[in-house]
């Protein structure tokens, strides 16, 4: 499977854990890829800035979660994990998870499921969810911190500017990737 850095025709991004992943895992990471990919109801959504996060589950399958990219906080609703598992190849089954995975990312983008609240200085710190299993996605944030300090920004200020490029930008530099 080869995901890195695909430029996808929608905004919406997939992200895969294939370092941790089984050759079964990757298999079925990479058929339920696909079959969102190029489901039609997906493609309509993409462009709220909600990322997949497709993990392995201990044993054979995998687990799939919302990761909202502004708090960097997975979407928990009544304080658990929106999420959804797929353990085999059947073409049923990936269909019907697909299915589940898009009926869930519509709640979310329309709030009936409501995402984390954004929480800048743990973005900054690097205290998210986000931080801890995929580093890569904020390296552009830290990286534009250290040229507003550069340009003589106080550090707050620094902080605040690099956040709203983030979010302004994240929806144009976000791309299907593995880590």
């Amino acid at each position: 499977m080869q995901i890195s850095n695909i430029n996808s025709p929608s905004f919406g991004s997939i992200q895969v854990g294939l370092s941790k992943m089984t050759q079964n895992q990757k298999r079925i990471s990479d058929r339920l890829f696909n079959s969102l990919k190029y489901n039609d109801k997906y493609a309509k959504f993409t462009d709220n800035d909600l990322d997949i996060y497709m993990l392995p589950l201990k044993g054979r399958g995998i687990e799939v979660r919302f990761m909202d990219p502004f708090s960097g906080e997975f979407v928990r609703e009544n304080n658990k994990l929106v999420k959804t598992n797929l353990y085999g190849l059947v073409n049923e089954s990936v269909e019907a998870v697909t299915d589940k995975i898009v009926e869930l990312y519509e709640k979310i983008v329309n709030g009936v499921i409501k995402r984390p609240e954004p929480n800048i200085q743990k973005v900054i710190n690097g205290k998210t969810e986000m931080c801890r299993i995929n580093p890569d996605k904020i390296e552009d944030f830290t990286e534009s911190i250290k040229e507003y300090k550069r340009l003589g920004y106080t550090q707050e200020e620094a902080n605040n500017k690099a956040y709203d490029v983030y979010t302004s930008l994240y929806h144009v530099e976000n791309r299907d990737a593995d880590f």
